[in-house]
């Protein structure tokens, strides 16, 4: 979808979308990982759905950003301006700006009490306890002019720089008599790129495995990606266009919630937290004191510009391949196999034949052997069915006719009795 037409065509589903990877683990689509996005491959033939772990090896375009952040230098110049009195005239005044190498100058005297406001009410919002002031704040200033940001770089920075957006993060005094604060400050720069990859997809998620780097980062075409459509959102939170056939999402996820549980100010000097400012805490690895470094802050921003980015351009690039280009390829399948080892395969075998022997041995000697007993005598009534014609045992029990136990076990306890084959048929 070319830049000209995304204005109109891009509701607010991706930001949505985007919202839900960052805080609620929601399943990234097809082709794209939190770092890019690639334009969709997929291979010419069918492939049999028969084949395990299947990939497919293409050549295609991986689009993501890079940011590059900078500590701003102050610089102090003095003014001529009108005092406002005809019989003073003009008077001389200093002012100084946090400045940045593309010409960016934003007044110190701009957001001057962050790193100075104490945990606690916060006057500034009339002391509403929803907006008291936490252990940490943050600030996020977009470059282009709003209705809903009140502050921005436009104006401030040369319009080559219309990209650039600036960063603060700093920890809260817990007292009013503690030392202000240092605030991490840095001016951010995504540069948005493109380039030719060699990609490893997986056949039925469509999730990137690996890329192969095959040429070198080339700027983004102006033509792809509506910079000014997207930036312009970044800043504000909303989008004042909306698409006709698009579901009521103008405005950005709400972060003032997802953030509320954390020590982090939900608003500072009179200005309540951006939705990039939540985004960046949600996609970073770092807890809110590693924030304050400056190179955790630039990746933070870097994180969340990445997710936006390519979840933007997953709706942008056209996944029903209503136009293609024929590149070489490969699918690539494993197939499951039982790998034995010889040396335990010879045990195992040995073992089993030993077995064999065995049985074959028990069976024979079983077949073999003479047997006397015309039943199995496994009860009582079949022991006393096989001696109940035998005088010399019955004259020998009948002398223990009602005598005591212990006499019972006196007259047997030497004597032992077998059955054996009798010529007479009996025992």
């Amino acid at each position: 979808m070319p830049a000209s037409k995304q204005i109109h065509n891009i509701d607010g589903r991706y930001i949505q979308s985007a919202h839900g990877i960052i805080w609620l683990n929601e399943t990234l689509p097809p082709y794209m990982t939190r770092d890019y996005v690639l334009a969709p491959v997929q291979p010419k033939d069918v492939v049999s759905d028969l084949a395990s772990n299947l990939t497919w090896t293409s050549d295609t375009m991986l689009y993501s950003l890079d940011m590059k952040c900078e500590t701003p230098t102050i610089k102090v110049k003095n003014e001529t301006t009108f005092s406002g009195d005809i019989n003073t005239g003009f008077e001389t005044i200093q002012t100084a700006a946090y400045m940045s190498s593309n010409g960016c100058g934003f007044p110190t005297d701009y957001y001057n009490t962050l790193g100075n406001e104490t945990i606690g009410p916060n006057p500034s919002f009339s002391n509403q306890s929803v907006y008291d002031t936490k252990e940490f704040a943050s600030v996020y200033i977009g470059y282009y002019r709003t209705d809903f940001a009140s502050w921005y770089l436009e104006g401030l920075c040369p319009e080559t720089s219309n990209h650039t957006f600036m960063v603060m993060f700093t920890r809260n005094k817990r007292s009013a008599n503690d030392k202000p604060q240092n605030v991490t400050r840095l001016y951010c720069t995504p540069a948005y790129y493109q380039q030719e990859v060699t990609a490893n997809i997986h056949a039925v998620t469509r999730r990137p495995v690996n890329i192969t780097a095959k040429g070198e980062k080339v700027p983004l075409p102006a033509e792809k990606w509506n910079t000014t459509f997207f930036e312009y959102q970044m800043n504000t939170g909303n989008s004042d266009v909306e698409s006709p056939n698009a579901l009521p999402l103008k405005y950005w996820p709400d972060q003032l919630e997802t953030v509320s549980a954390l020590p982090l100010s939900l608003g500072s000097q009179g200005t309540i937290l951006s939705d990039m400012a939540g985004f960046a805490i949600g996609a970073s690895n770092h807890t809110l004191d590693a924030l304050l470094d400056p190179e955790a802050l630039r990746r933070a921003y870097e994180a969340a510009y990445r997710i936006i980015f390519a979840r933007s351009m997953v709706e942008i690039l056209d996944q029903d391949f209503t136009a293609s280009t024929t590149v070489n390829g490969s699918t690539e399948y494993r197939v499951a196999a039982v790998v034995v080892v010889p040396v335990f395969t010879y045990i195992v075998e040995g073992l089993l034949g030993f077995i064999s022997m065995c049985s074959i041995a028990l069976l024979v000697i079983s077949l073999r052997r003479q047997w006397s007993l015309q039943s199995d005598p496994a009860t009582i009534a079949s022991v006393m069915a096989l001696v109940s014609d035998n005088p010399a045992l019955l004259d020998d029990f009948a002398k223990l006719d009602r005598v005591s136990m212990e006499d019972f076990q006196t007259h047997l306890k030497d004597k032992k009795f077998l059955l054996e084959r009798s010529e007479r048929g009996n025992t």
